[in-house]
């Protein structure tokens, strides 16, 4: 496994952390442990920059996107991307970076 982080963010923390294994329940002391492991261990975030604001207020004027769509995207333009991951399918549409639409594949 490579030491490259695979996923960067706009900063803050990630929405994930909202996820089921942190509202409680059975078993999720175990995969709030796991969930951890591969956050920190995958993930870098990127304060969001006058730059990346301003990339983001362009894609939603141009592209119609949601305000975290065009952070995440315009984020992912600025630190150098090599694609955007994603499975939602309205994304592909976003010039200038390369989007993967995880059903397509």
């Amino acid at each position: 496994m490579s030491d490259t982080p695979l996923i960067k963010g706009g900063g803050g923390d990630p929405p994930a952390y909202r996820h089921p294994p942190y509202q409680g329940g059975q078993g999720g002391s175990n995969l709030k442990s796991i969930f951890n492991l591969i956050i920190t261990s995958y993930l870098i975030t990127v304060p969001i920059s006058l730059e990346i604001a301003e990339v983001a207020a362009q894609l939603r004027a141009r592209q119609n996107l949601r305000t975290p769509d065009a952070i995440q995207i315009a984020t992912a333009m600025g630190e150098g991307a090599m694609f955007f991951l994603t499975n939602d399918a309205r994304l592909a549409a976003v010039p200038d970076l390369k989007v993967l639409v995880l059903d397509a594949l």
